[in-house]
């Protein structure tokens, strides 16, 4: 058992696929679009989620940091050759991450026309994806230009944007400003002792209620430790691991493990249950 506060419990959640089963509202500008009724309306939901990101500018691009010089100049690399075929990862391929998208959507549970943010968000696919299965509307950050740049292009009609920044520090992203956010084998990267900080940064951005899907947390660079440490800190959250193999179905780069964040206190045991993750 992981040691946590009395508010803090286990996260539990199921997957959905898209209906039109809601009607969107022009939420205020800090606070992503939410759906309710029936009859909801594609262009309601995407006139709602443009009131939002209209109002979340990309920061000026900064990333002088030293920790962050090796990766922005591997995954620039990586992007030129990448984007246009599998993506910026050398063993998976796109048909792994649509896999392991899917269960990533089975935690979020995301309904039409919530906001998700990616960090590390590279050639913008699993946005994209989500917007075609799900029908949301979100925004990525990442640290490749070039990424950052596809990402752009491949997805301008769609109503989701890319950003070039430090994911370490997202003060330019209103407090509860999205539905939910997931990355996936990004925040690994950082020094440890920033890997918790760029967590707090996506407690912060998303709403109560979110669910928040770290996954492919390398264990060498990102040990449990780091998040035993990090989350009983944080009030009313739900959290726990789960194997990167059981999570994501894909039997590539055994032993790593993801972290789920739940922003309730209460969330019932299912998702716990049919991922065996340990809490």
């Amino acid at each position: 058992p992981l040691g946590r506060p009395p508010s803090t419990t286990v996260l539990a959640a199921s997957g959905e696929h898209p209906a039109a089963s809601g009607q969107a509202t022009v939420a205020p500008s800090n606070q992503a679009p939410t759906t309710s009724g029936t009859g909801g309306s594609v262009a309601a939901w995407r006139t709602a989620a443009a009131a939002v990101l209209g109002h979340v500018a990309c920061p000026p691009v900064d990333l002088s940091a030293q920790f962050l010089a090796h990766d922005v100049k591997v995954y620039n690399k990586r992007a030129e050759e990448g984007c246009q075929g599998d993506g910026v990862w050398t063993k998976y391929k796109l048909k792994d991450h649509q896999r392991i998208l899917q269960n990533m959507a089975a935690a979020v549970e995301p309904r039409p026309g919530q906001l998700i943010f990616d960090w590390g968000s590279a050639c913008g696919h699993k946005l994209k994806w989500l917007h075609a299965t799900h029908g949301i509307y979100g925004m990525g950050v990442d640290i490749s230009a070039t990424a950052v740049s596809y990402a752009n292009n491949m997805t301008n009609t769609l109503g989701l944007r890319f950003c070039v920044g430090d994911g370490t520090n997202l003060r330019w992203i209103p407090d509860q400003t999205f539905d939910h956010a997931i990355t996936y084998g990004s925040i690994y990267h950082l020094p440890q002792g920033k890997q918790c900080q760029a967590m707090m940064e996506l407690l912060r951005i998303t709403k109560p209620g979110a669910v928040i899907v770290n996954g492919f947390c390398y264990k060498m660079q990102s040990p449990k430790s780091v998040w035993q440490a990090c989350l009983p800190q944080v009030p009313n959250i739900t959290w726990g691991f789960v194997s990167n193999t059981k999570f994501t179905q894909v039997r590539k780069y055994p032993g790593n493990y993801a972290t789920i964040i739940h922003k309730t206190p209460n969330s019932s045991l299912a998702f716990f249950q049919k991922w065996g993750i340990e809490h």
